[in-house]
């Protein structure tokens, strides 16, 4: 029982009425003038006994709605949407360290440490505005976001300078997020800005594992049985993690991109020995398949005496290079196979579809899908590169065209490029694969599949082994993302499609880049 305040002494119709009662007895003027009847006042007993609970109840429902109101007009700053937003749609914590990585899942553990005014605080909040902006197309953020940038360029100068700070994790992490702001501004000057802070994490990298002695981990998956490969060339070594590299000082041959991206040094991968198998992860078919797809654009276009002799020597690599890939998925573990779970079908124009006609493929999660891609991409860039060495070397009694390992090639590729885009609806549309499965899946950040998908869908539309409507339904997807999640560098790519010519040499190379660039950041 609560009571509060000075008492009423009113009568009971004042009371009802909230009328001001002058209490005279036995009834008070304002009852006897209104000529209705005046029941009475109260005794002393019960005004100072009485019960006033549901009053200062309702007294505190009424501030507690009034303060809930005060708090829901206070606007959230912008910078505290952009951090939550960009966390929501880009970073991937590791769920199972057997199956999958995450992506930059070190950058919440780095940013609780970090200072304010530190390098990781201002990029982060910098490409936390950016993406905010292109999701409200404001520009007012948008302006905010590119002096947010300009300052973490200047104080990534600074920190360069400092001989521990700049080849910290922090630095890292904060390079590779520049590189992925750009990814989502368009572009001004350069085609291909981001690949400046590519090149800039490389040397980083480099940098670091120089100073620390460090490796970093490749892909992790193992392969299919890898007979097609010569193994006295490789360094068996059983006390390594399958997923791990190991690094050879001695070898220093093979200075691609991949390589010194995604370990910062020239190495062996060391596949592991089991029974009377000798396995090769897809690290190590990669790097590979590199040395070919990096020589190939300059020996097809090269005037050289000793050009034809060259591409008949590519052409015989190429070809070994393609019955390893193709031996590789038969050595992943069924939990890692893509399970087709809807056949869809559809009689429209296909390039207008959201859907590519035909299987709808899942995934344990977003890691092994982005692994499976950047398998078929690979593929299907040593497809285009033995089908642009056959045309090279033809004659005209015999066009390549018309040859039956060409036909070969086209089917693979088609293959290939049908089985990328069974996987767009996993990557993008995780809540209809729901509910067309009924199955629980992995929830994946909506952009970050997009991000994942950028490099395989160009590379299928780019690509003359791939056929005509593969080609076109892949373009209009890559624009579509690059519209829809704010990644301005995949419009930039599907504008750049033409789907009328061959493929152009050089084009494949940003390719394999784009895909370092999407592996980097699982390091972190």
């Amino acid at each position: 029982m609560v009571n509060t305040g000075q008492p009423s002494r009113a009568c009971d119709p004042c009371k009802e009425r909230h009328t001001k009662c002058d209490e005279r007895r036995p009834q008070c003027s304002r009852c006897k003038k209104a000529g209705r009847k005046c029941t009475g006042y109260k005794d002393d007993f019960d005004i100072n006994l009485r019960n006033e609970t549901h009053i200062v109840a309702r007294r505190v429902r009424a501030r507690e709605t009034h303060f809930q109101s005060l708090q829901t007009s206070l606007p959230i700053p912008y910078e505290q949407q952009a951090i939550a937003l960009f966390f929501e749609n880009f970073v991937l914590e590791t769920i199972d360290a057997g199956y999958s990585r995450g992506f930059l899942a070190g950058l919440s553990p780095s940013l609780r440490t970090a200072r304010a005014d530190s390098l990781l605080s201002i990029t982060v909040e910098a490409i936390g505005l950016c993406f905010l902006a292109k999701s409200m197309v404001n520009e007012s953020i948008a302006s905010r976001a590119v002096r947010g940038y300009a300052r973490s360029l200047s104080r990534l100068q600074t920190t360069l300078r400092h001989e521990i700070d700049c080849i910290s994790s922090e630095t890292m992490i904060s390079v590779y997020l520049m590189g992925l702001y750009e990814i989502m501004m368009p572009p001004k000057k350069d085609l291909h800005p981001w690949l400046a802070h590519l090149n800039g994490l490389t040397a980083i990298m480099k940098a670091r594992n120089k100073e620390t002695g460090l490796c970093f981990p490749g892909l992790g998956f193992l392969g299919a049985p890898d007979s097609a490969l010569d193994r006295s060339s490789r360094n068996i070594d059983q006390k390594t993690p399958v997923n791990r590299w190991v690094v050879d000082d001695s070898n220093h041959d093979k200075e691609t991109v991949y390589t010194e991206c995604v370990t910062g040094r020239a190495l062996n991968s060391s596949p592991v020995a089991n029974g009377p198998w000798i396995h090769a992860s897809l690290d190590d078919l990669v790097l590979r398949a590199q040395t070919i797809l990096q020589a190939a654009p300059s020996l097809l276009e090269s005037s050289h005496p000793e050009a034809t002799a060259n591409v008949e020597r590519l052409l015989v690599a190429a070809h070994s290079q393609l019955s390893s890939f193709r031996d590789w998925p038969s050595g992943i573990h069924d939990h890692c196979q893509p399970k087709t779970i809807s056949h869809h079908v559809d009689a429209s124009e296909v390039s207008q579809l959201d859907v590519f006609p035909g299987k709808v493929d899942i995934y344990p999660n977003l890691y092994v899908a982005g692994v499976w891609n950047t398998y078929r991409t690979t593929l299907l860039r040593l497809c285009d590169v033995i089908a642009q060495c056959g045309m090279y070397l033809e004659t005209d009694t015999m066009p390549f065209r018309e040859t039956e390992e060409y036909q070969t090639l086209r089917t693979i590729a088609s293959k290939t490029a049908e089985d990328i885009c069974s996987s767009v609806a996993y990557h993008i549309n995780n809540d209809w694969v729901q509910r067309i499965t009924g199955a629980s899946l992995q929830r994946s950040p909506k952009a970050l599949g997009g991000l994942f998908l950028m490099w395989p869908l160009y590379a299928g539309s780019v690509l003359s082994i791939v056929p005509d409507i593969h080609r076109a339904w892949m373009r209009r997807k890559l624009r579509s993302i690059g519209v829809s999640m704010g990644l301005a560098q995949a419009v930039v790519l599907a504008d750049t499609v033409d789907l009328r010519r061959s493929t152009d040499p050089f084009k494949p190379l940003i390719i394999a880049q784009g895909h370092v660039f999407m592996w980097s950041a699982t390091m972190f």
